[in-house]
């Protein structure tokens, strides 16, 4: 009985893995969505970029003084992280988190003022809120990864009823599987790339049109976040393709033998 199970396990090892591969990827994804939706580190620290005032900047006093002016203590240091479904700002030792859409909580950090160096009648505003809120809501889009997750969990569905023994119409299901498995992984590789041009562009071209004023820098948690989840996809797709057509091949040697 034991040697059954085991070589019973044996053989179906391949798409045992897809399924350990499935499930971590649906775990990842789903904590890089969440990511920047709640104050807890374990969230906010999970960011597709993050925005804040380069003390080094010869404005950087003037950012200050345009914060303390207006009874806004340490708001200089501020760091916005932003996510696919929120953001949130750090200011010294608090931590606000909002959803997308609903940035009204953080209407008392206004925009902060920028004087130039000939007159202080004219002013350039300057919100590291409103840039961040730009980034989530129209250069970052959810779609794809929620799309990536849901099929994620029916593909891991799909596997499993393969994998479990006696049951019928698994011919359709293994051919559903060699559809969903490449178009899985070539979905989350056009969002996982869409991602990476989305951030180094926010990165780049922020910094340069503030003239340095703001730093910008990539998270590389959500990342590793975005980049491993295509990894395993493109391995189950692999895995799925060639166990279909080793196993075609064993049909064709059943009923025509070769010589």
């Amino acid at each position: 009985m034991m040697l059954s199970v085991a070589w019973l396990a044996l053989k179906r090892m391949p798409r045992i893995m897809c399924l350990v591969f499935l499930f971590i990827t649906i775990f990842l994804l789903a904590f890089l969505l969440l990511g920047c939706t709640q104050e807890s580190s374990v969230y906010s620290s999970t960011f597709l970029i993050r925005y804040s005032f380069n003390k080094s900047s010869s404005i950087f006093p003037l950012i200050e003084k345009s914060f303390t002016s207006k009874n806004l203590t340490g708001y200089e240091d501020m760091i916005v992280r932003t996510g696919y479904l929120g953001l949130c700002v750090d200011v010294g030792d608090d931590i606000t988190c909002t959803g997308r859409k609903d940035f009204s909580v953080l209407n008392s950090i206004s925009a902060v003022n920028v004087y130039t160096v000939n007159s202080n009648t004219s002013s350039t505003t300057l919100d590291l809120i409103a840039l961040a809120a730009d980034f989530t809501d129209d250069i970052v889009h959810p779609y794809v990864l929620i799309a990536t997750i849901v099929l994620s969990i029916v593909q891991f569905l799909a596997l499993f009823y393969v994998v479990i023994p006696s049951l019928p119409a698994k011919h359709i299901i293994t051919k559903f599987n060699l559809i969903l498995a490449p178009v899985l992984a070539l979905l989350w590789g056009f969002g996982s790339m869409w991602t990476h041009v989305a951030a180094d562009a926010g990165q780049s071209l922020v910094e340069k049109a503030s003239m340095g004023i703001v730093q910008a820098h990539i998270g590389k948690k959500a990342a590793a976040l975005t980049w491993t989840p295509f990894t395993f996809l493109l391995i189950v797709a692999l895995t799925v393709v060639g166990l279909y057509f080793r196993d075609l091949n064993k049909i064709i040697d059943a009923v025509d033998p070769k010589v």
